[in-house]
């Protein structure tokens, strides 16, 4: 009996995990990465670093390494000025975190400042006194004509969400087969509502 009771498992909740990581992922990539195209990949969506303005790093920068100050500054005159006073934030994928926090100003100071240095309520840190937000699809490769970090106002595009997101299980779609199917789906949608007030940082050309 014991036997048959360690073969009993229900795998509902395991596959439910797995369909709200799915659904999380797709709305972050049309967040942050969709690039507008009507297809499966991008749902016709336009996320933060297709829509923004481009704040390309001088010459010569054409890697994460070679910015310098300078180029994380450019961001902050290229958006709207009214946009530094509507809460902009930096958003920047964790690895590109990684590459970034090896740059420092021309004192030797870090560019990349973390709460504890200084405090940034809601954030794990800070770049020329604005807050960071970490993200994990976006911007990850290093090299020549590549994004790298986006700054604005998070006003600047509208991510909508319908509040439910369905899951159902049935032993009766396949019941000739005696499979256990599963499906869910949520709706969401992204529209970008003024460019000039996000910049993306580019490296420059090779």
């Amino acid at each position: 009996l014991q036997l048959l009771e360690d073969s009993e498992y229900d795998v509902t909740a395991d596959v439910l995990d797995d369909f709200i990581e799915a659904y999380n992922y797709r709305l972050d990539f049309a967040s942050f990465s969709a690039d507008g195209t009507a297809d499966a990949t991008n749902g016709g969506m336009t996320g933060l670093f297709e829509f923004g303005t481009a704040a390309v790093a001088v010459v010569t920068h054409d890697s994460v390494g070679a910015l310098d100050l300078d180029d994380f500054i450019k961001p902050l005159t290229t958006v709207d000025a009214v946009a530094l006073e509507r809460g902009a934030k930096w958003w920047l994928h964790q690895q590109m975190l990684a590459r970034v926090g090896g740059i420092k100003d021309g004192n030797g100071r870090p560019l990349f400042q973390t709460a504890l240095e200084a405090p940034s309520p809601g954030s794990i840190g800070s770049i020329n006194g604005f807050p960071l937000e970490l993200i994990s699809v976006g911007p990850n490769v290093d090299g020549a004509s590549k994004n790298v970090a986006a700054f604005g106002d998070p006003q600047a595009q509208v991510v909508g969400v319908r509040r439910d997101f369905m899951f159902e299980a049935s032993d009766q779609h396949k019941w000739n087969t005696l499979e256990r199917s599963f499906r869910g789906w949520g709706r969401a949608g992204v529209k970008g509502r003024k460019a000039s007030s996000l910049a993306i940082l580019k490296t420059a050309a090779a």
